[in-house]
C-alpha cells in the first residue's frame, strides 16, 4: 500500500470518528458506570422504663367472720356479701374489709397484662380455707395502659401508672376453728 493511500485511509477514519463522536459520547458515559454503590441506612432504639408492681395496702382482708357456718363470704370494694347470713357478725363488729391493691409502674403509654391466680389457700393452723381471687379492674384487665384514664380513674396522668384492686370469695366451712388466717399469693404483670 502506497504512503498516499494510507494517508487518504487515516485521514477517512479520523473524519468518521469525528463525525461519531456526539454518539459515542452516551454510549461511552454508560461503558465508564459504577459496578458498585453504596447507600446509608439508619438504626435506633427507645429504651423504656422497666414495669414493677407494688402492694398498696395491707392486702386482701374479709374482716371478722363468724365461724362454724358453712357457706361463702365474698368482698368487693371494701364489703362483704354472706351467702349465709349465719357468718355475718354484724356492722359493728365486721372489722377491717378491704380489696388487696396494687400500683403498676412503667412507662408512659405501653401495654401490660394483669396475671392473677384463680385461687389462694389461706390457713390457721392445721384448718385450711380456699379463697377465689377476682380483678376487680375494667373488663379491659388483659390489655390496661399505663398513662391512660380510660380505663381507670387512678391513673396518673403523665406518671406512668396504673392501680388495681384484687377482692375474693372465701369458701367457709363448718368445722374451721377460730384464728387468724392468712396466706399469700403472686400477681404478675408483663409488657404485652
Amino acid at each position: 500500500m502506497s504512503p498516499e493511500r494510507l494517508k487518504n485511509i487515516c485521514i477517512a477514519g479520523a473524519l468518521s470518528l469525528a463525525m461519531a463522536a456526539p454518539l459515542w459520547g452516551p454510549l461511552a458515559a454508560l461503558a465508564w458506570a459504577q459496578n458498585s454503590a453504596t447507600g446509608t441506612g439508619t438504626v435506633g432504639g427507645r429504651i423504656v422504663k422497666g414495669i414493677a408492681i407494688a402492694p398498696q395496702n395491707t392486702g386482701l382482708n374479709f374482716g371478722n367472720i363468724v365461724g362454724q357456718n358453712a357457706g361463702t363470704v365474698t368482698e368487693a370494694g371494701g364489703m362483704n356479701t354472706f351467702s349465709n347470713t349465719q357468718n355475718n357478725p354484724g356492722a359493728s363488729n365486721a372489722g377491717t374489709v378491704q380489696d388487696a391493691m396494687f400500683s403498676v409502674t412503667g412507662e408512659p403509654g405501653l401495654y401490660f397484662s394483669i396475671t392473677t391466680p384463680a385461687s389462694v389457700v389461706i390457713s390457721h393452723g392445721a384448718d385450711n380455707l380456699t379463697v377465689d381471687l377476682t380483678n376487680l379492674s375494667p373488663a379491659m384487665h388483659n390489655w390496661n395502659q399505663l398513662n391512660t384514664a380510660q380505663d381507670n380513674p387512678e391513673v396518673g396522668a403523665a406518671t406512668g401508672q396504673y392501680i388495681f384492686d384484687i377482692g375474693g370469695t372465701l369458701h367457709m366451712t363448718a368445722t374451721a376453728g377460730p384464728g387468724l388466717y392468712t396466706g399469700i399469693w403472686n400477681e404478675e404483670v408483663a409488657y404485652q
